[in-house]
């Protein structure tokens, strides 16, 4: 147990980094396709997941392996149904080839990061989530499972926890509005990011 306690603190310790980008985990940003992540985690084994919730604009991987404590649950945004939605309404050819090629594109280059899991091999206290971010902004009950959770909403953190509120289940990572513009900008140079096109489930307490 000892020896898990000191695993969990050095753990902990990579989650974050100081500054505006506080809730990044182990470097999965905001418009990081599926390509991008697998650059990050070149030895990692990638499942797909299928949630009951998922439609055609969701996509869900599971990362495991060698060096990865735990598992990642990483949500994609597929936006190539909007795509060929596009390409079938495009009035001039250039246009229609342009839309075309975004629709048919890969996975690894389409696919991009909405939100990041972590689901540790076992659950610690929440006490050390306290430590490192302060009191939570939100103690709750999920309303779909009843399940309690304390979430730190300007730091883009959520933690499901036991049924005795007293350890971590798993953490999700989202990102802020700022960071989602931020990273638009760098990757393609606009001021603002488009819409969001996803119909699926976000997160489990939304």
């Amino acid at each position: 147990m000892k020896w898990f306690s000191v695993l969990s603190s050095c753990l902990l310790a990579c989650l974050v980094v100081a500054g505006s980008s506080a809730e990044i985990y182990r470097g999965i940003g905001s418009m990081s396709t599926l390509g991008d992540v697998k650059k990050l985690f070149p030895g990692a084994t990638f499942n797909k997941i299928h949630p009951a919730w998922a439609n055609e604009y969701d996509a869900m991987y599971s990362v495991t392996g060698k060096g990865i404590q735990g598992t990642i649950v990483i949500k994609f945004d597929d936006n190539r149904p909007s795509y060929k939605k596009m390409m079938e309404q495009a009035t001039d050819n250039k246009m229609g080839e342009f839309w075309r090629g975004l629709a048919e594109d890969s996975e690894d280059n389409s696919l991009s990061v909405s939100w990041v899991r972590w689901v540790p091999d076992a659950p610690f206290l929440v006490d050390r989530l306290i430590t490192k971010y302060g009191k939570p902004e939100i103690s709750d009950f999920s309303s779909q499972d009843f399940k309690p959770f304390k979430e730190w909403k300007s730091r883009g953190i959520s933690a499901d926890l036991t049924d005795d509120g007293k350890k971590v289940v798993n953490i999700d990572f989202t990102f802020t509005e700022k960071e989602r513009k931020d990273a638009w900008k760098a990757k393609f140079g606009g001021d603002e990011p488009p819409p969001k096109e996803t119909k699926g489930k976000k997160r489990k307490k939304k």
